[in-house]
C-alpha cells in the first residue's frame, strides 16, 4: 500500500461567509484497475471490480491482502456494505427467454459465507442506502423498505422517496429524460439527485427549495451542509474528471483533486471520501472545512 500527505488549501471569500478547505490525508489503497470503490464504516476493508465488474474483491485495508467475494454475474457494479460491515450485492443473469433477471446476495465478511436475500426477478433492482440502513427495491419484489429509515431513488423521471415505508413519487425536474444517483442527507431532510443533461440538484421530500448545484454526476453527501461530486465529463467509468466538494445551498463549489489523476466515482463513509482514477488507483480522502467568518471548524 502506497501513501502520501497533500495539503491542498483554498480560500474562497463569499459575500456572507468564506471557507477553507484543507485535504489532510490523501492515501491510496490500490495500484490499478480498481473501479466502483466502496469503504466499509469501520474503514477496514474496500470493495471494488475490474471496469466490467467482475470479479467482485474485497481487500483489507491494513495489510492489503485481498480476496474474491463472488465472481458470478457482474457482481460488482452495485455492491455496498451494510451497518454491520457485510457486503451486500447484485448478481445479474440472462435467461433463456432473454430477459435479463437480478438477484442480491449478502457476504458475510467474518464467516465468508454467501446467503441470498432474495431470488433473481426480472426488472430494475436497487440496493438503496437509507438514514437506517438497507433495503432492496425491485420491481416485484422488495426487503427492508420500513427498516431502512428514509430512502431514496429514482425510476425515469421520478424521485421516489420513502420515509419508514410511505413511498410518494415527485417530478422536481421538468424537462429530464430521467433521474440518477438519489442520496439522502444524514438528517434525513433533503435529497440530492443528478438530472441528466441538467446537473446536481438539492430539494426537500415535498421537491420544493430545489437548489441546482451545478453540472456534475454521482452526488453523495459529506455531512449535512456538504455534498461530494464528480465533475461531468464523458463516460462515468472511464472519463478524466475532478472530485468537487459542494455546499448545499450552492454557495461555494470547489476541486478536491488534481486534474492530472482524472479522479472519478466518489464515495463518502463516515469522514473518508473514497475515490478511484481513471487508471483505477483507489484514493481515501479526509478534509478540514473551516468557516473563516465564525472562526471555527466545521468538519
Amino acid at each position: 500500500m502506497r501513501s502520501f500527505l497533500t495539503i491542498f488549501t483554498v480560500l474562497v471569500a463569499l459575500s456572507l461567509n468564506a471557507q477553507v478547505v484543507t485535504v489532510t490525508s490523501d492515501v491510496m489503497l490500490t495500484d490499478s484497475a480498481a473501479y466502483f470503490p466502496q469503504l466499509s464504516i469501520d474503514g477496514k476493508n474496500l470493495i471494488y471490480a475490474p471496469t466490467d465488474a467482475h470479479p467482485l474483491i474485497m481487500q483489507d485495508v491494513a495489510t492489503g491482502a485481498t480476496r474474491i467475494v463472488s465472481d458470478k454475474g457482474l457482481p460488482g457494479f452495485d455492491a455496498v456494505f451494510d451497518n454491520k460491515g457485510n457486503i451486500v450485492f447484485m448478481t445479474i443473469e440472462q435467461r433463456d427467454n432473454r430477459l435479463l433477471y437480478r438477484g442480491v446476495s449478502r457476504y458475510d465478511v467474518k464467516k465468508g459465507k454467501i446467503k441470498q436475500l432474495f431470488k433473481p426477478q426480472h426488472g430494475a433492482v436497487h440496493i438503496v442506502k437509507g438514514t437506517k440502513g438497507l433495503a432492496l427495491i425491485g420491481e416485484s419484489k422488495s426487503r427492508d423498505l420500513k427498516k431502512a429509515g428514509t430512502v431514496a431513488w429514482t425510476q425515469g423521471d421520478r424521485l421516489m422517496i420513502s420515509v419508514n415505508g410511505k413511498v410518494r413519487q415527485l417530478r422536481p425536474v421538468q424537462g429530464t429524460v430521467g433521474l440518477l444517483w438519489a442520496s439522502v442527507s444524514p438528517d434525513g431532510t433533503r435529497v440530492a439527485f443528478e438530472a441528466a443533461t441538467k446537473g446536481v440538484y438539492v430539494c426537500d421530500f415535498d421537491g420544493n427549495h430545489l437548489t441546482s448545484l451545478g453540472m456534475y454526476l454521482m452526488p453523495c453527501w459529506y455531512n449535512n451542509d456538504y455534498l461530494v461530486a464528480m465533475s461531468n465529463a464523458g463516460n462515468i467509468r472511464i472519463s478524466g474528471s475532478n472530485i468537487h466538494l459542494l455546499k448545499a445551498d450552492g454557495s461555494f463549489a470547489q476541486p478536491l483533486t488534481d486534474s492530472k489523476i482524472a479522479a472519478i466515482q466518489p464515495m463518502v463513509s463516515g469522514d473518508k471520501i473514497v475515490f478511484t482514477t481513471k487508471a483505477g488507483v483507489v484514493h481515501v480522502m479526509t478534509l478540514s472545512i473551516q468557516d473563516v467568518m465564525k472562526g471555527g471548524v466545521e468538519q
